[in-house]
């Protein structure tokens, strides 16, 4: 039983904040819903006691982030459109009745869907984005390439005597996947990874402001005033762009762009094929970015 002594004197500052903060936020003023949220898991860090903390990190999280891949295997996210009884959610996915139940439960009791009442789950913003498939594409992708690696990071840090990664076809990837490829080539040769990445990336600045917003950035006096103009001129190198999202995206919110010169797409050949059947309208050409760049003298 904890007595008053214990409790964190940062506490009160920090709910001071979070009522200044949330004030402004109700009142319109989204610049600071940033800061409303970093106060918000301060306090969350100042309320819980270390073993709570470390309880979460040990088993809510990992079993938390099985439970959403294992969920988005079922396209649960998808059937829960709407307020559902977990056998109605088991009846659809096909599953174990008793599985879903333990599933359902930990993912209402780590906010990732909402039990209504029990054993009746309704979805939140979370679970409808992750009904999406650009949204889910960043789990799948990160839970296939870059979580087996960080899983055994410690172990590849240990082995070096903890000296700091600096060779990029004998790394951590490499120790942690028992392959001599880079992890670009790796990726190539898993089949459907290259689409999943590709719409992670698509998907990863959904909800955020992007640079060719109006008021972002200047476009107009940065980059087309003085740029050289005409289909023969290049306006545009996107390296790495994917499937060529970024240039379409500037192409609808910037037209006078793409009548300044060519946009162009660069990219490894499995993504430049994808680019060309979804993005035909988008020049695309095949280039390792770790090569020298073939178009010069276009600024």
């Amino acid at each position: 039983m904890s007595s008053h002594s214990s409790i964190d004197p940062s506490i009160g500052c920090i709910l001071d904040g979070i009522t200044t903060s949330g004030r402004a936020y109700l009142e319109g003023q989204e610049s600071v819903r940033s800061t409303l949220i970093s106060k918000a898991r301060s306090l969350i860090g100042a309320l819980e006691r270390p073993n709570e903390t470390i309880t979460w990190l040990a088993w809510a999280e990992p079993t938390r982030r099985a439970a959403i891949h294992t969920a988005l295997q079922l396209k649960l996210f998808n059937i829960l459109s709407s307020p559902k009884s977990s056998d109605e959610i088991a009846r659809a996915t096909q599953a174990s009745p008793v599985l879903i139940q333990r599933m359902l439960r930990h993912l209402a009791a780590t906010a990732i869907i909402t039990e209504l009442e029990p054993s009746i789950y309704a979805p939140t913003p979370v679970s409808r984005a992750l009904a999406k498939p650009r949204s889910a594409a960043a789990l799948k992708y990160c839970d296939a390439l870059p979580g087996p690696v960080l899983a055994r990071l410690p172990a590849y840090l240990a082995q070096t005597e903890y000296r700091n990664p600096n060779n990029p076809s004998d790394g951590p990837f490499q120790h942690a996947m028992q392959t001599p490829e880079t992890p670009w080539n790796w990726a190539r040769s898993q089949p459907g990874l290259g689409e999943i990445f590709a719409l992670h990336m698509s998907g990863y600045h959904e909800e955020r402001p992007s640079w060719m917003d109006p008021g972002f950035y200047p476009i107009e006096e940065r980059l087309i005033q003085g740029c050289k103009k005409g289909q023969q001129h290049v306006f545009l190198v996107d390296v790495g762009g994917g499937i060529g999202h970024d240039i379409e995206e500037l192409m609808v919110k910037c037209p006078a762009a793409s009548k300044n010169g060519r946009l162009v797409l660069q990219e490894i050949p499995a993504m430049v094929a994808q680019a060309k059947q979804q993005r035909p309208q988008v020049e695309s050409e095949i280039h390792d970015f770790f090569g020298p760049q073939p178009i010069k003298g276009e600024i």
